[in-house]
């Protein structure tokens, strides 16, 4: 009789671990991406590669490598909006050529011109809505000076959105 009581508890014991693991998973436990980060708006950038590190930093990140760049870009990231990188360089990702980019290439793209660009973070980006939710960036009208973050691509918020 003790081993039945015995192997009833080892079970819920492993259910309960079962549970609280699928838990973490779902519900705590929040995977980094690349995503971009801006201070204000268009024109209102981070003017050095160190006030962009500084706000990664801020946003519990780091600046994006080239690899990672890279990564993000071939798993749809896209957006005409460049931000600094780990190596001091303005970038941003494109799955389709766009005439209205600086550089209508797909890939990961250097800006051109400019002196005062957004921030590629990798880190855990911030809920769409809810509490620690951002502003979207809107650059057509190159909206109010407010932080804001750029959906993963045109049709997702996040890479891990579904």
């Amino acid at each position: 009789m003790p081993t039945k009581y015995l192997l009833l508890g080892a079970s819920a014991i492993i259910f309960l671990v079962i549970v609280i693991i699928g838990y973490y998973y779902i519900y705590i436990r929040k995977t980094p991406e690349v995503y971009l980060y801006n201070n204000g708006n268009f024109n209102d950038g981070f003017q050095t590669v160190d006030d962009a590190r500084a706000a990664a930093i801020n946003m519990k990140g780091v600046l994006a490598s080239g690899q990672q760049m890279t990564a993000a870009q071939s798993a749809a990231a896209n957006w005409c909006w460049p931000g600094w990188d780990d190596a001091g360089n303005a970038v941003y990702p494109m799955t389709s050529t766009d005439a209205d980019c600086g550089n209508p290439t797909v890939g990961v793209n250097t800006a051109v011109s400019g002196s005062s660009f957004a921030a590629n973070i990798f880190g855990v980006k911030p809920p769409q809505t809810g509490p620690g939710s951002y502003p979207v960036c809107d650059y057509s009208s190159h909206g109010p000076s407010v932080p804001c973050v750029l959906p993963f691509n045109s049709s997702k918020w996040s890479q891990y959105s579904k």
